[in-house]
């Protein structure tokens, strides 16, 4: 059963065995969560500044290289063919330069030199309208570019620029250039040790990926979004990571170093941790199952046998006795339960009493109509059994009958029924209430029916009887007044005669007619006498005499 007590008991059980360890578990691991991922963002972000650190350096120490070629090798005091080679040299001596160019007072290319082809004289071009040549020359200051990618390699650089001064006047006439290559900060990357997972990777202000430890990703133009601060965030490729940033600068551009690592990675040892801690978790449940286990049968098994008697009465046994000797409230209230059930069998039994000794028949049906139970004198006037009813609707005494299904139709709809019925021939009175479950839907009905059938013979019979008696009422007032008129032609019929001689036929016509009357006035007495509702007095008579009279007086009419 869904609530039953054995299942709250074992849920008891098992929440107090396993959820104060539980709790402490979740705790231990939230605070070991917190510690594991502050020390993950925090060798991160160690990283990320080291990065940073070694990125602007590097910047920083092209920028003294160039000065240095300007001040100690003054570059400003050579012939252009000792300038170039000078330019050539340093090229030569760092990878990192992909050009290095020497610009006049008026910001025109005096000598380029590149790393990957020589650059004729016709090549050479303007560049005063750029900021590598203004912004030297106005503030006296290096000036590095943000980083662009050139278009035929896809390969990121950066431009620094430093003034020359005239060592004749001191002020600024001419502008070294050198486009640097972003490739050495790539070896940076690459040089770094990194744990198991660990991806490092500097982005621009577009964020662009400029250096990774990958050239292709930096190829093929990679941009990333960053949240701007340390935590969870989807990496480089899409995965969920812990991500450390940290910005810097370079010249007036800044750039951010970003160390990431999968989630997994980080946390390896934490959920080590937390699969041994899941693995006890799961041992201490067991354990706390098996002993709850034991102890819900102690307690659960009396009420299971109380609940079996009571199912077992429930289904008509009324015998069965609940048998608990545990001492405890349990056992009381097994004892309370069979006093119930002894006095329920007493009235049960003097219920079957009345119904098996009246001519009627008792049921309960449910909501939709089905006859749950049946018993009664009357199903064996109907020749049927209770196993015949039960599972089925009322129609089932007598599928033929229309009443029947009409009166099954009303008590499934709710309505209580008071009416009369024929089932199979005989006339029952049906009564059935509906009952009403806690939420006031129906749940079923309850009636009786009762066999009328020899109450409406009885009946008829009385009414008969009564019919009869107003015949005697009405036969008694008209032979008062027929026996007056027979009374009449008697008398003038027996004038008649006298003045009639015996021989002639119209004496015997006389006589005849007197006759008739007599015997209309015996046929009158007798009327009367049925009639009268009091004794009457009985004498022998001659059959055959009374079969002669009324033949002679019956012959005149069967001629016709």
């Amino acid at each position: 059963m869904r609530s039953s007590i054995r299942r709250r008991l074992t849920i008891t059980f098992v929440c107090i065995a396993i959820l104060p360890l539980l709790v402490a578990g979740i705790a231990v691991a939230c605070q070991s969560f917190t510690v594991q991922r502050q020390q993950v963002l925090a060798l991160q972000s160690e990283v990320a500044q080291r990065i940073a650190v070694e990125a602007s350096g590097y910047v920083d120490q092209v920028e003294n290289e160039l000065r240095q070629v300007v001040a100690l090798h003054e570059l400003a005091k050579h012939r252009p063919s000792a300038q170039r080679n000078l330019l050539s040299e340093l090229q030569a001596y760092r990878q990192g330069y992909a050009s290095l160019t020497l610009l006049d007072e008026v910001g025109r290319e005096l000598i380029r030199v590149e790393r990957l082809h020589v650059v004729p004289q016709d090549e050479l071009r303007s560049r005063a309208s750029e900021d590598a040549f203004r912004r030297p020359t106005e503030t006296d200051r290096t000036y590095i570019s943000p980083i662009t990618f050139d278009q035929l390699t896809g390969e990121p650089a950066l431009t620094v620029a430093v003034p020359i001064p005239d060592p004749r006047t001191g002020q600024n006439s001419r502008v070294l250039v050198a486009q640097v290559r972003v490739k050495k900060i790539w070896d940076l990357l690459r040089d770094v040790p990194v744990r198991g997972g660990e991806t490092i990777y500097i982005v621009d202000s577009e964020r662009r990926v400029v250096a990774h430890r990958q050239p292709s990703i930096v190829l093929r133009d990679t941009r990333v979004q960053l949240s701007g601060k340390d935590g969870f965030a989807r990496g480089l490729d899409g995965g969920l990571v812990v991500q450390s940033v940290h910005p810097f600068t370079l010249g007036e551009q800044q750039l951010t170093v970003v160390v990431e690592r999968p989630v997994g990675e980080a946390f390896r040892l934490l959920i080590g941790t937390a699969a041994t801690t899941a693995v006890a978790l799961l041992v201490t449940l067991g354990v706390s199952l098996g002993l709850g286990l034991v102890a819900v049968r102690q307690i659960v098994r009396p009420v299971e046998s109380l609940a079996e008697v009571a199912r077992a009465i429930t289904a008509g046994d009324h015998s069965r006795r609940a048998r608990v000797d545990t001492g405890d409230e349990i056992e009381h209230l097994a004892d309370a339960f069979n006093t119930m059930n002894e006095q329920l069998r007493h009235t049960l039994e003097s219920l079957h009493t009345v119904v098996a000794n009246v001519p009627m028949f008792l049921y309960t049906a449910d909501a939709g109509g089905r006859v749950t139970f049946i018993e009664g004198r009357a199903l064996e006037s109907l020749r049927q059994t209770p196993a015949e009813i039960i599972g089925h609707t009322l129609t089932a005494l007598d599928p033929d009958s229309a009443e029947l299904r009409q009166v099954a139709g009303a008590g499934l709809a709710g309505e209580r029924l008071n009416g009369t019925v024929e089932i199979r021939g005989l006339t029952f009175e049906l009564r059935s209430t509906p009952l009403l479950d806690h939420a006031g839907q129906v749940s079923g009905s309850i009636g009786v029916g009762i066999d009328i059938t020899n109450r409406q013979i009885l009946e008829a019979q009385l009414r008969h009887a009564q019919k009869l008696e107003a015949v005697g009422t009405l036969a008694n007032g008209i032979a008062h007044d027929f026996n007056n008129v027979l009374a009449a032609i008697q008398g003038f019929a027996e004038l008649a005669i006298l003045d009639v001689p015996p021989d002639e036929p119209l004496h015997e016509d006389l006589r005849q007619i007197t006759l008739a009357a007599q015997r209309g006035g015996a046929l009158t007495r007798q009327l009367l006498t049925f009639s009268r509702p009091h004794a009457t007095e009985r004498q022998p008579t001659n059959l055959a005499l009374l079969a002669g009279e009324v033949t002679k007086m019956l012959r005149p009419v069967i001629t016709r």
